[in-house]
């Protein structure tokens, strides 16, 4: 991808505080799911490392990690070794949610 072409790397989006009894890890992944799904996090964009993004938000590396875990089996991220972690290029809510998957469902 040309240098211009590229998604942009995504450094630190505030969140908001944790509504009280929200797990931390819930918190995260929420917060991230809403922002992808609103394109706030535009596809293929960079998610901080989950050694960086933790010292930002004052978590634990295995709050992030779960929460990438959790956006990862949904499809809502994507990963592969060495390039990091990226906003998938086809979300799921929107794949299940257009007229051809209706049309064969329903």
């Amino acid at each position: 991808m040309p240098r211009d072409k590229q998604p942009p790397l995504v450094v630190f989006m505030p969140l908001g505080a944790p509504e009280p009894g929200t797990t931390l890890q819930r918190w995260l992944y929420d917060g991230l799911r809403e922002a992808i799904l609103k394109g706030r996090l535009p596809a293929g964009s960079k998610l901080p490392g989950t050694r960086v993004l933790p010292s930002h938000y004052g978590l634990a590396r295995d709050t992030v990690q779960a929460a990438y875990q959790q956006l990862l089996s949904e499809g809502y991220l994507d990963a592969h070794t060495g390039s990091g972690t990226r906003v998938s290029q086809v979300l799921p809510g929107v794949t299940l949610e257009s007229d051809y998957v209706r049309r064969r469902i329903v």
